[in-house]
């Protein structure tokens, strides 16, 4: 057989698709020599099977369709899956494993390519098959010798999803085809880019006809394609070419053995890879130790070893500074000013072996965008790994994070694991199966991530109670300010401040140091606001092709996902070799490339997302124009790339559709094209739902709706807080007490039921108090409800908000919600006599007191409130919450009963619970009592509690007096204090110190200072250096 030279230069690159039919299976036989049945054959036979053979000559597609009506699809289908699945493939099948492709494709349900690539241990690749959608991309090409394989008809292996059966007839092509519509946008990908050789194929053929009828609609743009077969004349010739099909004459065997001798070894190889645990094995507890396959591949495709990372390019300094940062290159080349929350971040969780406690970290950095986390980021992991030969492996963007991994990693590592990752708020739910891990002794692990402040807030809740440290990204103070120009100076990248005095430059980036890195340094190089400048940039593009092209770039990178060349391709209907040669020029500067061995496909970014949100809002400045745009995009995601997922999960986000649409039609189609997208999704449902409770005038009978079918999909816990918010929205607007009694009931059973679930969200907390205190507010402006039924739904508030606020004591909706409670009781003399007078009646009903000596702490009474705790301590002296009540009470009112304060506070928790305020205030008190050894004890016990990081971190409930003392050891970012008289040692840190006086701190600097209390123990603040 004769082969293009040119068909024959793409096999050898790896750049071409096989496409498979019937009749590239028809040589192979079974253990009896029977060769599979084809077209009428495999009809007779399920005709003789399912009709009796009275249809033994009619087509397929007519036998199946009765037979599915006679009996049923299942039957149906393992019927022909055990026809299939004994054959043994053929020798062209053989030789097919030996050469790389880009990917194959079949309408076949058989094994034949699988068991080939499976006997011939010098295969090239490894074939990863695809038959529904879902098969998730990234994670079955990790490897790469994989190869792709499309099963677009089904396959015999998966026949129990009745959504996605064997494809047998036209009807089900079209019926089934929206359930593996992805695995054919993978293949119009593939056709976008090479060429196509079609194997097995006849004129006659209905699959053929419709897969080419697909794709002709890619245009003349494409590739040119060929199709091998025994025969064909002249008129057929002339059809195929006019399809753009070269015709190959010859048998599937014919071809591969062409391909066998044109093709030689060096074009014929299996990638090697660097074994991972040779990198890593100085870190583990043994060299004799082995990797799982599965551990290998995370530490192979998901992580980089930071120690042996390094930059794949030289960066422009320019292009750095204007906001585009890949990979190490700036590191590498130093092009950062040093920032001090580096400093501060390497000294408290790297350098000091012994500062690590036995459970998961994770320290949290936090920044708007352009603030400079992605770069803080990188540089504190060069360093750790470099500096500190600390254990960092550094997340790859977009990758998995593979929790059974990094468990094997530390179970079997004798250093800390440090796992860096960008965009941290990505992973919440992995972050908090990772806090599962048991750790030993030497075997820990600790997150650094990075994230935007607003996206940490609403995605990052699940990992919330896990955060150890947390970092903000600040503004720039005067030192970073004179470093950041140094670098400018030194990489002529001052722009319109070059040949200004110093204090001018140093005054252009003072002026806007309240605003994010990114933005200083385009304003104060340039001379404009950041927003002209970005638009500025866009309306200089040309041609009008390129500039369209950016903006779809932006589109997508607004939400921090680079865009796939595949879905450039399709949208703007240009092949990626034109577009890398004619349009890739006028964006060089505003738009970059990597490409990505996992998607297989260069992917695109703009310089930042930020930059990205600029363009996209400055330009679509109609709804309308956004609405196209959003819909052009959405048209060609593939769900099935992580990429396109979290792309497409942003561009459903029903706040941010609220905010960019202003009516409920435009929100509506782009729900509706998403649904048409992936079907019944849980996610895309809660979405809806969440969009007609907050919209004006939204249904809410379909928000119920949409949430049922959700929680239809899987149990979900955000889904379920949704639907008691959803009864709260309900009872808001009901016509009758009965009715809103009703919903209000439906809500505090939803939130307890949270709760009882996630105690460590504050969520369901403020759902079930939001709806006591509706409750309440309700009863109280009907005269007739009886007071009896008013103290239930005070004490019920009360419990919520007191078990809330231990756990949560800094949570500003529930110091909110205790405030509001407190008003509405206080003002209303009618409550207060209701609970007065069930307190009288009943003193043991704890609650009752506990809300009634707060209201009266309120009204300054407070005779009244001693009386109301004494009798209520003499009737109930077990219960918790009125000595903690009694011990705040006298610690606020300045009571000087030191020695009744501790008796109160040591009965107002359970060593180990959560009433982690009532400890804090127990500790503190025996160090005001001067039993400093049992202080220290307690709380070297109480800092093993996993606990919201504000309760580790910041110092409260300070002791009023000053004290005075001696610096005695001081690093970069803490000290410790030695007290006057006590000689005692009191912790300081530099997030408690004013900058200018931390600075001037020596060893023996005489200070004076506050103490407040924090999880840990004592700490010191307001520091002054005594003269």
């Amino acid at each position: 057989m004769i082969i293009p030279d040119y068909l024959i230069s793409q096999i050898k690159d790896c750049k071409c698709i096989l496409f498979l039919g019937s009749g590239a299976s028809k040589e192979a036989t079974d253990s009896y020599g029977k060769h599979p049945p084809i077209g009428n054959e495999l009809s007779k036979m399920i005709s003789q099977k399912f009709l009796g053979g009275k249809y033994d000559n009619s087509p397929l597609s007519i036998v199946s369709e009765l037979a599915i009506s006679e009996s049923n699809l299942s039957e149906v289908q393992n019927f022909i899956g055990e026809i299939f699945k004994d054959f043994e493939p053929t020798k062209a099948h053989s030789i097919m494993t030996s050469i790389r492709w880009w990917g194959v494709a079949t309408t076949n349900y058989d094994l034949l390519l699988e068991k080939a690539y499976k006997s011939n241990k010098k295969s090239c690749q490894i074939p990863i098959p695809f038959i529904e959608n879902g098969d998730r991309v990234e994670s079955n090409l990790k490897n790469p010798n994989a190869l792709p394989y499309l099963k677009l008809h089904g396959c015999i292996t998966r026949l129990s999803n009745k959504e996605c059966p064997l494809i047998l007839t036209p009807e089900q092509y079209i019926q089934y085809k929206k359930n593996r519509d992805r695995i054919f946008n993978h293949l119009y990908d593939w056709a976008y880019e090479f060429p196509i050789v079609f194997i097995g194929y006849s004129l006659q053929d209905p699959d053929i006809r419709a897969t080419l009828l697909e794709l002709s609609q890619l245009g003349e743009g494409r590739p040119r394609y060929y199709t091998v077969t025994p025969q064909f004349d002249d008129v057929q010739s002339r059809f195929w070419e006019t399809k753009k099909i070269t015709a190959l004459k010859g048998t599937f065997l014919d071809f591969m053995e062409s391909l066998d001798r044109e093709i030689t070894s060096p074009f014929r190889v299996i990638v090697q890879r660097t074994d991972p645990k040779s990198i890593i094995n100085k870190h583990l507890k043994s060299s004799a130790l082995e990797l799982s396959d599965n551990c290998s591949q995370f530490l192979d495709t998901d992580v980089e070893y930071v120690k042996l990372a390094k930059s794949e390019s030289i960066l422009d300094p320019i292009n750095f500074y204007k906001g585009y940062n890949p990979g190490w290159s700036a590191i590498e080349q130093n092009l950062d000013a040093r920032r001090q929350i580096i400093d501060k971040i390497l000294t408290n969780h790297f350098v000091v072996a012994e500062s690590h406690s036995n459970s998961i970290e994770f320290i949290l950095i936090k920044g708007y965008a352009g603030s400079g986390k992605t770069i803080i980021l990188r540089r504190v992991a060069w360093e750790a790994s470099r500096e500190f030969n600390c254990f960092c492996l550094m997340l790859k963007s977009y990758a998995n994070l593979n929790v059974a991994a990094i468990q094997e990693l530390v179970a079997k590592s004798k250093d800390r694991i440090f796992l860096i990752i960008d965009n941290v708020a990505d992973y919440a739910k992995q972050i908090e199966a990772l806090s599962k891990i048991k750790a030993c002794d030497n075997n820990h692990i600790t997150i650094l991530g990075a994230e935007r402040t607003n996206e940490w807030n609403m995605k990052g809740e699940d990992a919330n109670e896990f955060i150890t440290a947390n970092y903000e990204v600040h503004y720039l103070t005067e030192n970073e300010i004179n470093s950041l120009l140094s670098l400018l100076e030194k990489h002529n990248a001052l722009g319109t401040l070059e040949g200004k005095h110093k204090e001018e430059k140093i005054k252009a980036f003072s002026m806007r140091a309240g605003r994010q890195l990114l933005v200083a340094l385009h304003e104060a190089t340039l001379g404009k606001t950041f927003e002209e400048i970005i638009e500025d940039e866009y309306n200089n593009i040309k041609p009008l092709e390129a500039q369209l092209i950016y903006l779809t770039i932006c589109t997508l990178n607004r939400l921090n996902v680079p865009i796939r060349a595949g879905v450039l391709s399709r949208i703007h209907d240009i092949p990626f070799s034109e577009f890398a040669s004619r349009i890739f020029k006028p964006l060089e500067k505003v738009v970059f490339n990597n490409y990505s061995n996992v998607v297989r496909d260069f992917v695109y970014k703009t310089r930042h997302p930020h930059i990205a949100e600029i363009v996209f809002e400055r330009v679509l400045k109609k709804p309308e124009e956004k609405f196209n745009e959003y819909i052009k995009c959405l048209n060609y995601l593939n769900i099935d790339y992580e990429d396109d997922k979290k792309a497409f999960r942003k561009m459903i986000q029903a706040r941010t559709l609220l905010e960019m649409f202003p009516t409920f039609e435009l929100v509506n189609d782009i729900f509706q094209k998403a649904k048409k997208i992936i079907g019944d999704d849980q996610y895309l449902y809660h979405q809806m739902a969440i969009y007609e409770m907050i919209r004006p005038n939204g249904n809410l009978n379909k928000s119920s709706e949409f949430l049922k079918m959700g929680l239809e999909i899987k149990d979900d816990y955000s889904m379920k807080h949704s639907f008691a918010e959803l009864n709260l929205r309900r009872a808001s607007s009901s016509k009758t007490l009965i009715e809103m009694e009703g919903y209000l009931n439906e809500a505090e059973r939803q939130s307890s039921t949270l709760i009882k679930n996630k105690p460590w969200e504050p969520h369901g907390y403020h759902t079930l108090i939001k709806s006591s205190i509706e409750k309440l507010k309700m009863y109280l402006n009907e005269s007739e409800i009886n007071s009896s039924i008013i103290e239930k739904v005070v004490i019920d508030t009360e419990k919520v908000l007191s078990d809330g606020l231990q756990q949560f004591p800094d949570n500003s909706f529930l110091l909110d919600a205790d405030s509001v409670l407190a008003s509405l009781l206080n003002d209303c003399e009618r409550s207060m006599n209701s609970l007065t007078k069930a307190f009288e009646s009943n003193h043991r009903n704890s609650l009752i007191a506990i809300r009634l000596a707060r209201n009266y702490i309120k009204r300054n009474d407070f005779s009244k409130v001693e009386d109301i705790l004494i009798k209520a301590l003499e009737a109930n002296n077990n219960e918790k919450k009125l000595h903690f009540l009694f011990a705040k009470y006298l610690i606020d009112t300045n009571k000087n009963n030191s020695d009744l304060i501790l008796y109160h506070l040591k009965r107002s928790f359970t060593p180990g619970d959560n009433n982690y305020i009532a400890q804090i205030l127990y500790g503190r008190q025996l160090f005001i009592n001067s039993l400093y050894k049992e202080s220290e004890e307690f709380f070297k016990k109480l800092r093993e509690s996993r606990t919201p990081y504000d309760l580790r971190s910041k110092p409260r409930f300070s002791i009023i007096q000053t004290f005075l003392g001696e610096i005695k050891k001081i690093e970069s970012f803490y000290c410790f204090i030695i007290r006057d008289k006590t000689r005692d040692s009191i912790y300081a840190s530099i997030n408690d110190t004013q900058n200018e006086i931390w600075e001037k701190l020596t060893i023996r600097s005489r200070v004076s200072f506050k103490i407040g209390f924090t999880l840990v123990g004592p700490r010191a603040f307001d520091i002054v250096i005594e003269h």
